[in-house]
C-alpha cells in the first residue's frame, strides 16, 4: 500500500529559456501540493526527465495518478501533451529501478 504524494498533474512552462514545470501532487487523503520544478533544460522531453529523476529519489512520492494529466502552455493556451506524460511515467519507473 501506497501512503506518499502521487503525480496527478504537470503544466510545463518557460522561464529564461528552461523549462519550468509546476507539479501537482495528491495524498491519499485528498489533499493537494504544488511546487515549481525548474528543470536545467529548456526542452519539454528532457525536462520531464529530468523531474522523473528527481521525484524518483524522493521518499514522499509514490508514483503517478492513473490518469496523469501533462500540459504546455504556449502562448497562453494548455496544450494537452499525453507523449510526454507517457515520457515521464516511464522516466520514472526507469529512475525508481535504479535506485
Amino acid at each position: 500500500m501506497k501512503y506518499g504524494w502521487t503525480v496527478e498533474q504537470l503544466i510545463i512552462g518557460a522561464k529564461a529559456g528552461r523549462a519550468s514545470i509546476l507539479v501537482v501532487l495528491e495524498a491519499p487523503s485528498g489533499a493537494r501540493r504544488r511546487e515549481r520544478f525548474a528543470a536545467s533544460s529548456g526542452s519539454p522531453r528532457e525536462a520531464v526527465g529530468e523531474l522523473a529523476r528527481h521525484l524518483a529519489y524522493r521518499a514522499d512520492v509514490d508514483g503517478v495518478r492513473p490518469r496523469l494529466r501533462v500540459r504546455e502552455e504556449r502562448s497562453g493556451d494548455l496544450i494537452e501533451r499525453p507523449d510526454l506524460a507517457r515520457a515521464f511515467e516511464r522516466a520514472l519507473e526507469a529512475a525508481a529501478d535504479d535506485d
